[in-house]
This record gives C-alpha cells, sequence and structure tokens, in this order.
C-alpha cells in the first residue's frame, strides 16, 4: 500500500479533491458515481498557468431539498456502489451530522442536511473514496487546513467563515490562516480528511512517485496530493 500526503494550504472542499484524484487518470472514481444512479457531468480540463492542475466541474441538477443521516445512509447503501466505498462514505456522513447536532444541540438523526445531503455532494464524495481505493492509498497524511474568512450564504442564510458545522469538524486538528478570503474548507471536506487522515501536520517521510493537482471550477486556489512510499 502507498502514502499519500494531501497538502490543504489552499483548503479543502469536495470538488478539489475529486479533481486532484481525478488528475491521477484514476477510472474508478466516475465507474464508482455512475453506479449511485443519479444523473451527474463531470466537464475536465487541464490549466497550465501557474501550477499544471485539472479542473473539475461537477454538474448535478438534482433539487436542493433538507434531508437528513438516515436518508442520506439509505440512499448510499441501496446503491450499486462497491461496499468498502459505502461504508467509508455513511462513517463520512454521519461525521458531518454529528458535528451538525452539536452544533444546533439536536439529536443526529434530527438534523436537517441541505448542501451536504445534495447528491452532488455524495458524487463527489463517492469519486474521492473510490478514486483512493484504485490508488492503493493505504495511509494518508494531511497539512493544515486552510478555513477562509468572510462571509457565505448557505441554505440556514448568510454565515461567518469558517462555519459553525466546520468549526466543530476541526476541533483538534490544525489550521492555519491564509490572505484568501471566502469559503476554503467546507464541512464535507473537512470531514473527509478528518476520516481519513492518520495525522495532521507537516510533509510526512516519503518517497514521492507521484504528484496530483486539482482545483474546481473556478481553477483558483489548487489542492495536491503527493502519493509514494
Amino acid at each position: 500500500m502507498r502514502i499519500a500526503y494531501i497538502d490543504c494550504y489552499n483548503g479543502v472542499t469536495p470538488r478539489k479533491l475529486l479533481a486532484a484524484v481525478l488528475d491521477s487518470g484514476a477510472s474508478e472514481p466516475e465507474a464508482q458515481m455512475k453506479k449511485l444512479g443519479v444523473k451527474f457531468r463531470i466537464k475536465k480540463s487541464r490549466r497550465t498557468g501557474g501550477v499544471p492542475r485539472t479542473v473539475a466541474d461537477l454538474e448535478c441538477n438534482a433539487p436542493l431539498k433538507p434531508t437528513n443521516i438516515g436518508e442520506i445512509t439509505a440512499f448510499i447503501r441501496s446503491s450499486r456502489i462497491r461496499q468498502s466505498v459505502k461504508n467509508k462514505l455513511c462513517k463520512i456522513f454521519y461525521g458531518v451530522a454529528a458535528a451538525e447536532s452539536r452544533v444546533h444541540g439536536e439529536p443526529v438523526e434530527d438534523v436537517h442536511l441541505f448542501e451536504v445531503g445534495h447528491p452532488a455532494a455524495i458524487l463527489a464524495a463517492t469519486g474521492i473514496i473510490a478514486g483512493l481505493e484504485e490508488l492503493k492509498i493505504g495511509t494518508i497524511y494531511v497539512s493544515p487546513l486552510a478555513l477562509g474568512s468572510g462571509k457565505v450564504r448557505c441554505s440556514h442564510g448568510l454565515l461567518s467563515v469558517p462555519t459553525p458545522a466546520t468549526r466543530e469538524l476541526t476541533r483538534g486538528i490544525p489550521v492555519v490562516n491564509t490572505s484568501i478570503g471566502g469559503e476554503l474548507t467546507t464541512p464535507l471536506g473537512a470531514a473527509i480528511v478528518s476520516f481519513l487522515a492518520r495525522g495532521f501536520g507537516g510533509f510526512p517521510e516519503i518517497c514521492v512517485e507521484n504528484i496530483y493537482c486539482g482545483a474546481a471550477a473556478d481553477g483558483r486556489g489548487p489542492l495536491t496530493i503527493y502519493t509514494g512510499k
């Protein structure tokens, strides 16, 4: 099995992570995503200015509606994706629901999830996990997370960055301040790396063999994955 280091100096979101995984040329992300039974399209492009990177624009026109962890896990469990991917996804999304539960003081099963429960979010997370499995990544280390600053508009209204759920999910995780504004790390992004990471901090001892770089649709603030032994 291989080692990976995820550099989140520009923050971490599911779409950035997915783009970096797709930069590897892995085929399993899209193959497993198709097994969710949701219509989607990924527009991939390669940008070479500055840091060469793959930009992935994930389009899914399913309506945004409130859901809960029970509905999300039932949707995942009923799909045809690989069992190992299902198990990891359910734990990741439960982590988000548990954080929202602590924020709102409600039972986990009663928490309403909006953006995190959207099929596009589940699609992205599926692609990430499937891709890392295809790359045979056994141990993952993650850099400190850049959280961002300012305000972000979401289903709950206008929130300060980092949002309450992101603050809860990054408890005990090293974070850094940057000059870049906006929401750099999202709740689901934080949940994914906190679930995957063996540890957070500086670059581990690793013989780097491959470097994968990805960005969301706007192409800014890329995320980099280093893999090796």
